[in-house]
């Protein structure tokens, strides 16, 4: 068996040791184990296809898998509309103004245009 296949079903076996006594637990334990187990598997989707996770774009695409698994309506009630949503949309819109920031000619070209 290939080195990097036993890797993968290592760490599939301790994910799925992990998961298990959260099923049990419930609840808000529940929760936030699920959100970090969407980390882990984006991290694991970005090193399986060679890119980097410590960089920005890896840190945010795991940052969306957590907003996008937990349910964060409950925790922020007075939101008018579905937490994570919000909380999705501000993850992308951050991406948006970096993508700006670090290209200026294409901020410029958007004020002007948007005109």
């Amino acid at each position: 068996m290939d080195k990097e296949l036993q890797t993968r079903l290592i760490f599939a076996g301790v994910a799925l040791a992990i998961f298990l006594p959260l099923v049990v637990l419930g609840g808000v334990v529940f929760q936030i184990g699920v959100g970090l187990l969407a980390m882990l598997a984006v991290h694991e989707l970005l090193r399986m296809k060679g890119l980097a996770t410590a960089t920005l774009e890896g840190m945010l695409a795991m940052l969306a898998a957590f907003v996008l698994a937990v349910p964060i309506e409950y925790y922020f009630t007075f939101l008018p509309i579905d937490g994570n949503v919000v909380a999705y949309t501000l993850v992308v819109f951050y991406c948006w103004v970096l993508q700006f920031l670090e290209k200026p000619i294409l901020l410029m070209m958007w004020c002007i245009l948007s005109r």
